[in-house]
């Protein structure tokens, strides 16, 4: 991730990469722990980070420590551009394993299982304009 340009790098396992470039997945699953919030949310707000961490980990209801300042918080994150990548490519190298999409968003919800969430399980949901 790079705040500084407003880029959103994620790193991807097939199928999950083909089936984004196809067009048939259209939203990507991040597991709610410490590194994605420090990452994305505490960048405003290691308190919130935290707590929100804490809260999915003990399995509270989000509404306990406020889910509409984490709903604003995330809606408000710098990012512009969201970057995936077919494993770790070497920079300048295998441009079919880069896809580039604007305007990324990031919430909390639920995924779909055919795209990798486990049913029930809340997780940071990114999605992009196609």
């Amino acid at each position: 991730m790079s705040k500084k340009d407003g880029v959103l790098f994620l790193v991807l396992k097939e199928p999950w990469f083909s089936m984004i470039k196809s067009g048939e997945k259209q939203e990507e699953y991040r597991e709610i722990k410490e590194f994605y919030a420090n990452k994305w949310i505490g960048y405003y707000s290691d308190y919130l980070a935290k707590k929100l961490v804490k809260c999915i980990e003990n399995n509270s209801e989000l509404t306990k420590f406020n889910a509409k300042d984490i709903e604003d918080i995330l809606h408000s994150l710098p990012f512009k551009t969201l970057h995936f990548t077919l494993g770790m490519p070497k920079k300048g190298s295998f441009p079919e394993r880069h896809l580039v999409f604007q305007n990324p968003k990031i919430r909390i919800g639920t995924g779909k299982p055919e795209w990798g969430a486990k049913p029930g399980k809340l997780y940071f949901v990114i999605t992009w304009d196609k």
